[in-house]
């Protein structure tokens, strides 16, 4: 029941290395795009308006768009019908963490991004990765993923860095850059994502915690 929480450096191609390691471990993934769905379903974008807790909102959510199995009329799923947080609102950055929470409840989860780091912070079977690369790897990624220039390519890897900084900064207070955040740290400048998701799996059964 273990969670794998991935914060990375832009172009380090953290989603495809949680695609391999959700395949081999049977894990489901929940990245931005996924809680974004949520957002569209509203046709808003994540606030910091605050609201009364939706937990069970948020649990009942997951298991939708994370089991195929999901039933909405089985009285063990607390959502019945339909699962909204509230409708013509805007996803709220409590929402966020719900989700994560919710996330981290259900286990068997890799979370991409979006503070999870922070928010699990001190989590039993929690593993905190951040990938990192050098700034050229990391401009060739963009050029290749993209079709971008050099220069292009930098200047999006420099937009993505910020906002993957200032999103944690503004909405949870915390330095995504500070190493205390990580159980583990791997640069993708001498690594395949394979390789990548290797180490990981090795690190994963071998965590402790203190009791």
């Amino acid at each position: 029941m273990s969670i794998i929480t991935i914060s990375r450096q832009s172009g380090c191609e953290a989603n495809e290395v949680a695609r391999i390691l959700c395949q081999k471990l049977n894990y489901h993934l929940l990245n931005k795009e996924l809680m974004m769905d949520l957002a569209e379903e509203l046709q808003q974008e994540p606030s910091q308006a605050e609201e009364p807790p939706t937990v069970p909102k948020a649990a009942a959510w997951l298991e939708r768009v994370l089991n195929p199995f999901y039933n909405p009329n089985d009285p063990h799923y607390v959502a019945q019908k339909e699962i909204s947080f509230a409708s013509g609102q805007p996803l709220t950055i409590r929402q966020v963490r719900e989700l994560i929470q919710a996330a981290y409840t259900r286990g068997n989860i890799v979370i991409v991004g979006r503070g999870s780091q922070v928010i699990l912070a001190g989590k039993p079977d929690v593993l905190h990765v951040r990938l990192i690369g050098s700034p050229e790897k990391r401009i060739q990624m963009w050029q290749k993923r993209e079709s971008l220039s050099y220069d292009e390519a930098k200047k999006r890897m420099e937009k993505r860095d910020r906002a993957h900084v200032d999103f944690v900064k503004n909405y949870f207070d915390a330095d995504i850059t500070r190493q205390e955040w990580y159980d583990l740290i791997i640069s993708i400048d001498h690594f395949t994502k394979d390789a990548i998701a290797e180490l990981i799996l090795q690190a994963l059964p071998r965590m402790t915690f203190s009791s």
